[in-house]
């Protein structure tokens, strides 16, 4: 969901209570989290973005929202590329329509930045063994400006994440969480990736989840760089290229309006509170 706060003032947006209420998939409207659009913090982005999880709390990055929001900010005037700020820092996102001629949005790309490789010990957690429960996953630590491990399997990434995802997003190797990815190689351009989004849970998509697993499969061999490479996941299809110097990754994918709503928030919380 998106607020735009550059037209209207909304301060119990910045209570997770009501964060929670509006998120609510039985009580409230429903959603993975809420887009809260702002002024922007630079001279040359034209918004900036706040990014609340379905349980109030708040996050540095999400490569979906930044979409959905760049598509919002477009949609009654035309750009070709815009910047937003965010907590992560500033985006830049190019605008692809359908022809020269309409405003009909065919995809957008978001520079997602340059991902950095975290690590453990004074070492670099790049193909690292970690024990969950007796069980042993081999992973690699990424951070989109907010945190990922992603581990490569042969199995069904869907079954793994139902079976596994919340106990490696609460491992004690990640005190403040983490998003966990499951990602299969399909083949050198093809990967087939499930994400459970640190606080949400399993995800019909996470772009900050799909550059990270591509860069975790360059570092560890299995693709290379400056190649657009599908990553499918159980919500959609997004093309994610690697800078071959590392210095930056491209996502390209689609964002499609659904519907507008308003909210009596008073009304909500008073129902959501008294079956909570």
């Amino acid at each position: 969901m998106i607020f735009d706060g550059r037209q209207q003032n909304c301060p119990s947006l910045n209570n997770s209570q009501y964060v929670r209420a509006i998120c609510d998939r039985r009580l409230g409207v429903g959603a993975d989290g809420i887009l809260s659009i702002l002024p922007p913090h630079t001279n040359h982005a034209i918004a900036s973005m706040k990014i609340s999880n379905a349980d109030g709390t708040v996050v540095e990055a999400c490569g979906n929202g930044i979409r959905c929001v760049a598509h919002y900010l477009t949609s009654a005037q035309r750009h070709k590329t815009i910047q937003i700020d965010t907590v992560a820092g500033t985006v830049d996102c190019t605008i692809h329509y359908l022809n020269e001629s309409t405003n009909i949005i065919d995809s957008i790309t978001v520079n997602m930045g340059k991902p950095t490789v975290l690590s453990h010990n004074n070492a670099s957690f790049i193909d690292k063994p970690v024990v969950v429960k007796g069980q042993t996953f081999s992973m690699t630590a990424i951070s989109m400006g907010n945190p990922h491990v992603i581990t490569f399997t042969k199995e069904n990434p869907n079954d793994l994440a139902q079976q596994w995802g919340n106990h490696i997003e609460s491992h004690e190797q990640f005190p403040n969480k983490t998003n966990v990815e499951f990602a299969r190689i399909i083949d050198h351009q093809t990967i087939e990736l499930v994400v459970y989004e640190r606080a949400c849970g399993i995800t019909k998509a996470c772009g900050t989840g799909a550059c990270a697993a591509v860069f975790a499969a360059v570092l560890t061999q299995q693709i290379s760089t400056d190649t657009p490479i599908v990553v499918h996941l159980p919500g959609g299809t997004l093309s994610i290229t690697v800078a071959s110097d590392h210095s930056a990754i491209f996502m390209q994918g689609t964002a499609t309006r659904v519907y507008t709503v308003a909210i009596n928030l008073d009304t909500l919380m008073a129902s959501w509170k008294t079956k909570n």
